[in-house]
């Protein structure tokens, strides 16, 4: 019994591990979007300026 809850713990805090890196890597991706995006609203106002 306790050694099934604490197979339990460990896969949880790995899950926990794995969301924060995927975290991590989302918001690298959500940053760069963001970029691109700024740029693109700069160069489209003022192309059409």
């Amino acid at each position: 019994m306790d050694t099934h809850r604490r197979n339990e713990e460990s896969q949880f805090s790995g899950t926990l591990l794995s969301l924060c890196k995927n975290w991590k890597n989302l918001r690298k991706a959500l940053q760069k979007l963001d970029v691109r995006s700024a740029t693109f609203r700069k160069l489209h106002l003022t192309g059409s300026a």
